[in-house]
């Protein structure tokens, strides 16, 4: 199929075109544009300047200037088979090739021009054995039918083939509008199916991502409880640790104050010399060691400060009377009492000083 051309040709050039381009001859072609020409316009009718555009003639008013029958009339000079040199306009006459033809416009032409001759030859032939068979002789010379493509009889035919054509263009656009239709339904049957399917997969995602959320926020709660117990226990061990510390000063003052009670026993034992004893480091050891036999008699019975003197004065040891115990035990009771006294003062400076490291 031969591309179709745009722009603009000079009427000059037509037939030459023609020739190289279409297999009727190109003079037979130009008769039949001639008669197309006349037969679709009225006497006087002017072609649009955008069709027909004569060059070197300024048109001041912009308005047409070449003629339906002007360019009908330089055809069918052609088509007699003259080369006219001229085309009439309404402001004269001008050289064709300064004539310029849009060229879709004169393919539309063309075509139009060689459907009616081709109906046009058909006609004669037909024509022409009608007249055989009515009587002529073989002997007698036959005139070859000359008819033109525009003639009423041909026209007609022209028009019943042009509507039996849109008539099979029209079912051919039905046709295809069903075919597509079908296809369309088919598209979108098809579209229909992708989105269920997308549909189902979507709500599986969000099932899926529900489920994860659902884990996820589990996760969360656990791991809040481990924290929460991470806190619990690290606090419990602060406590534990504070406890312990309270609890190692708080046993460390106590042996500070059995040793300084030691200390004063033994101050009251010993002596400035080891070979010497005063009475009453005498009287302290005699105390001592009552204490000790009746703190580890197998039957020992419990005692109060009163009867634990009486029982060592009834020993019979020598400046171990009830009256030197009782000594004892009153200096070793004030002694106890200072010692608890110091004691109560360093466990509250310690609980001071934690409590200061705690904030």
């Amino acid at each position: 199929m031969t591309a179709k051309r745009i722009g603009r040709i000079s009427v000059a050039r037509v037939t030459d075109e023609w020739a190289d381009t279409q297999a009727l001859n190109p003079r037979s072609l130009a008769f039949e544009m001639a008669e197309a020409l006349r037969s679709m316009s009225q006497p006087g009718a002017t072609v649009p300047r955008d069709k027909a555009l004569v060059m070197g003639v300024a048109s001041l008013d912009g308005a047409d200037e070449l003629t339906w029958h002007g360019l009908a009339d330089y055809f069918d000079c052609f088509g007699s088979g003259n080369h006219p040199a001229r085309v009439a306009t309404l402001r004269g006459e001008c050289q064709p090739s300064a004539l310029l033809l849009d060229r879709a416009w004169l393919e539309m032409l063309t075509s139009e021009a060689v459907a009616r001759a081709e109906i046009a030859a058909g006609y004669a032939q037909a024509l022409s054995g009608t007249l055989t068979t009515a009587g002529a002789t073989a002997l007698a010379p036959q005139q070859p039918v000359t008819l033109s493509g525009s003639a009423p009889e041909c026209l007609e035919l022209r028009e019943a083939q042009q509507r039996h054509k849109g008539e099979g263009s029209a079912a051919e656009q039905l046709d295809a509008a069903l075919i597509a239709r079908e296809q369309s339904e088919q598209e979108a049957n098809r579209l229909r199916t992708q989105v269920a399917i997308v549909e189902a997969q979507l709500c599986q995602a969000q099932e899926e991502i529900e489920d994860w959320r659902r884990e996820l926020s589990e996760e969360r709660r656990e791991t809040t409880k481990l924290a929460e117990r991470l806190a619990e226990s690290e606090q419990a061990v602060q406590i534990a640790e504070q406890n312990a510390a309270e609890a190692v000063a708080h046993t460390a003052t106590r042996f500070g104050h059995l040793e300084c009670a030691l200390k004063h026993v033994t101050d009251l034992v010993s002596g400035p010399s080891p070979k010497k004893t005063t009475a009453a480091q005498k009287t302290a050891l005699l105390v001592i060691a009552g204490l000790l036999r009746l703190l580890t008699a197998k039957n020992r019975s419990r005692y109060s400060q009163g009867s634990a003197a009486s029982a060592i004065a009834d020993m019979g040891w020598t400046g171990a009377g009830a009256r030197n115990v009782n000594a004892v035990f009153s200096e070793a009771k004030k002694c106890a009492a200072d010692a608890a006294a110091d004691a109560q003062a360093k466990a509250e400076a310690i609980q001071e000083s934690n409590a200061v490291d705690t904030e």
